[in-house]
């Protein structure tokens, strides 16, 4: 298990009273959110439940207790929320192609639904929801904040706000505390996906001449996100709602790579025009579309690099005292470090 940062676990300890003998039931307690949480939740002195399937790895600390069950079959959770006070859902794919849609739209619909009938029967008294800024679609020319239109652009975006509904109703009809929380990229050791493939490119010797972009970008660190959950866990005022999280900075493509580079002693003077990409990622969808074959780079691709994803974290700072501790530049070390 990868560690968290010195004032990260500092700032976590505050919260030792709020979680300490509280029984906490984790689902998606294996993937790389879910395990930062219930290893910082045990030392804190909090009961921790993850709910895992029967192939799930679990080399986990044994101080941690299992349940193995599978979220989208509500005969297997029988049980899984005996003597529960809350429950962290984050259970979910974290990247949807075609092939696995029904999976996701099980685990995200189908599986919430089962998991608030179990908390029901057993009067669960808080189900948080980790949900995804994908809910909120993307704007060109400003920060999306909770008051925004939400505007998912693919099919991950449309089952988590579907997601969220579905507990935030069910809350609303049971008097039970329900809140979501609206995650961008995350970053921290161990990280898997997008950041991890920028990271691994940096640690390989080799570069890649990306173009001058000025793009803006939101993400938030892994000690961070488990911080906003605390948050919600201590206050009275988190219920009903939904909160997005960030580290308050502000990230482009370009200034990115260039700490990588930095860092890595693997800067690069050599800069290929934005409208290359453009042009090579239109010629993917065409190739995609023609022969059915998923080609690497496409304008998913390319707007994931070079696109605008800006979000503001002003409304749990304001109202729970939401605080960001690290940023992708203090934690790049630790990532590198990890690779």
């Amino acid at each position: 298990m990868f560690s968290l940062t010195v004032a990260m676990n500092k700032k976590l300890s505050q919260f030792k009273e709020t979680v300490q003998n509280k029984n906490i039931l984790v689902t998606g307690g294996t993937g790389f959110i879910g395990s930062y949480l219930v290893d910082n939740l045990s030392n804190l002195g909090a009961n921790v439940t993850v709910l895992t399937r029967h192939n799930a790895k679990t080399d986990s600390p044994s101080s941690y207790n299992y349940y193995f069950g599978d979220i989208t079959k509500s005969d297997s959770l029988s049980g899984c929320c005996k003597n529960i006070d809350i429950i962290v859902h984050m259970a979910g794919s974290a990247h949807v192609e075609q092939k696995n849609k029904g999976t996701h739209l099980r685990v995200s619909l189908t599986g919430t639904k089962n998991i608030l009938q179990e908390a029901l029967r057993e009067d669960v008294t808080s189900v948080i929801y980790i949900s995804s800024i994908k809910v909120m679609g993307t704007n060109k020319t400003k920060c999306l904040d909770e008051a925004d239109q939400e505007n998912p652009d693919d099919e991950y975006g449309r089952a988590r706000l579907d997601a969220e509904k579905i507990i935030l109703k069910w809350g609303a009809e049971h008097s039970v505390k329900t809140s979501v929380l609206r995650l961008p990229l995350v970053y921290g050791p161990g990280v898997k996906g997008n950041i991890k493939n920028l990271l691994t490119h940096a640690t390989s010797g080799k570069s890649f001449p990306l173009p001058i972009v000025r793009n803006n970008r939101s993400m938030v660190y892994i000690g961070d996100v488990v911080q906003a959950i605390y948050c919600i866990i201590s206050s009275n005022k988190s219920g009903n709602k939904k909160y997005i999280v960030t580290d308050d900075q502000s990230y482009s493509t370009t200034d990115l790579t260039k700490a990588l580079g930095e860092m890595t002693g693997k800067v690069t003077k050599i800069h290929i025009p934005l409208f290359l990409f453009k042009f090579l990622a239109l010629t993917g969808d065409a190739i995609t579309i023609i022969t059915r074959i998923k080609i690497p780079f496409n304008t998913n691709v390319y707007y994931k690099l070079f696109g605008n994803a800006c979000y503001s974290a002003d409304k749990i700072k304001n109202e729970l005292g939401y605080t960001p501790t690290e940023t992708f530049y203090s934690v790049l070390t630790d990532m590198l470090n990890a690779e």
